[in-house]
């Protein structure tokens, strides 16, 4: 096993000739082996989390924007309706309102989070933890991707049927992974650690919903 981990960290390692790293090979440690992708983004061989966060958000939400708003008006007016200026127009305002809006929300978690820490004694250094903190919050949001397409196929059944349980199951990886890469930081305190992310988990999930509203209608202004 531990071959394994070192031959896939390997595989980040090993970047194209310009020397840029592979980015898909990380979000793939993450999913396999996340603490060999925390030792890689601790080690300062990757772009800052907050980052990496919004390019990924960004890029799954134009995709879906614009190829979602293609579908939407060609099922309506036929393909006579299509622009390639209103697609992109689609996408992007799309893009930054999602990535917007969900940036605010985990970044209210990765700022309670760090500072229950420091109350907790821990005192992690704020850059490297909240870039920890962002890359979690990235593999989380992709449960959330998943989990609303998912739905969207179902007629909003699996949601509705399910209680929104499913909705929250990404609070499960990121609860492990911010453990994973805070652990990383500091391997020390490990109980504190974990009391500090259970408690800015639960203030999450409690915060969710009404951020979820205010922001959601605040870029509605906007967008």
């Amino acid at each position: 096993m531990k071959e394994e981990t070192d031959a896939t960290a390997q595989g980040f390692a090993a970047s194209g000739e310009d020397g840029s790293p592979d980015y898909l090979h990380l979000l793939y440690l993450f999913y396999r082996h996340p603490s060999q992708a925390f030792k890689i983004v601790n080690g300062g061989k990757t772009m800052h989390g907050v980052v990496f966060f919004a390019i990924f958000v960004f890029i799954l939400s134009f995709l879906y924007g614009s190829i979602g708003w293609c579908l939407w008006n060609v099922h309506l007016y036929g393909f006579k309706s299509i622009s390639a200026l209103s697609v992109i127009y689609s996408g992007v305002t799309g893009g930054l309102s999602t990535t917007i809006e969900f940036f605010l929300i985990f970044a209210t978690e990765a700022v309670v989070l760090f500072s229950l820490l420091w109350i907790m004694q821990v005192k992690p250094p704020l850059i490297r933890t909240f870039s920890v903190i962002f890359y979690s919050c990235t593999i989380a949001y992709s449960f959330i991707w998943v989990i609303l397409r998912l739905d969207l196929l179902s007629g909003h059944i699996l949601l509705r049927n399910s209680g929104n349980i499913l909705y929250y199951l990404y609070l499960l990886p990121l609860g492990y992974l911010e453990y994973l890469g805070v652990r990383d930081i500091v391997n020390t305190n490990r109980p504190r650690i974990i009391a500090a992310i259970v408690v800015a988990i639960i203030i999450h999930y409690l915060l969710f919903e009404p951020e979820l509203l205010f922001f959601t209608n605040l870029l509605n202004g906007i967008f």
